[in-house]
């Protein structure tokens, strides 16, 4: 029985710890996200292409960043990563009032948050 328990255990244990896909915790479109944590991600939703008949051949992934406390600058370092896991762009620092545009081709695309000032206002969308 202990045998069993523990393979039980085990199975358990490495189904929550495998890499499967996880999903975002934000899609792109996402506009005055208030991060509390670092490792927050945006992605897009991989059928975009479906449900927008946008040229993307041209497109811009675009990032802002704000704060509503007027006695800080708040930053966010992000990276830019296709969803294939084909390309990762950056690290990226992006301060408040500034507006990061990346150029993407018309693959679905994400943006992780390596490090950011705690309170800070992202929205990520593309152009």
């Amino acid at each position: 029985m202990k045998k069993y328990l523990s393979l039980l255990v085990l199975v358990i244990g490495l189904i929550i710890v495998s890499p499967s896909k996880a999903q975002a915790q934000y899609p792109i479109p996402s506009y005055q996200v208030e991060l509390m944590q670092v490792n927050a991600t945006f992605e897009e939703n991989e059928n975009t292409e479906i449900l927008s008949p946008i040229n993307r051949e041209e497109s811009q992934l675009t990032i802002e960043v704000g704060d509503p406390n007027p006695l800080q600058v708040s930053w966010v370092i992000v990276n830019v990563y296709s969803l294939d896991g084909q390309d990762v762009l950056g690290p990226y620092t992006v301060m408040e009032g500034s507006l990061l545009s990346v150029a993407i081709d018309d693959r679905a695309w994400g943006v992780k948050v390596v490090n950011c000032l705690e309170g800070a206002i992202l929205s990520v969308w593309i152009e």
